[in-house]
């Protein structure tokens, strides 16, 4: 994604604070989104709530490894 927009059907707004992200998924009460080139190993998703996407970045989780490559930063979460 090269900007992030809001678009309420006539105004367009601009959310410079918000990361690049490549993916962005909707999940339950959640928006998350991966793949912001400056932080790869970061997944941003929302307060568990209503979905607002505006605000992706409400919280970010770095999904590092440990010694032996495996995946550990997901358990935060």
């Amino acid at each position: 994604m090269d900007d992030y927009f809001g678009y309420d059907g006539a105004t367009y707004t601009a959310y410079a604070a918000q990361p690049n992200i490549r993916y962005i998924s909707y999940l339950g009460d959640r928006v998350f989104g991966a793949g912001d080139d400056s932080n790869p190993s970061s997944l941003y998703y929302t307060a568990a709530a209503a979905a607002n996407a505006n605000a992706i970045n409400t919280n970010t989780l770095v999904v590092g490894g440990d010694e032996n490559g495996r995946i550990n930063g997901m358990t935060e979460l």
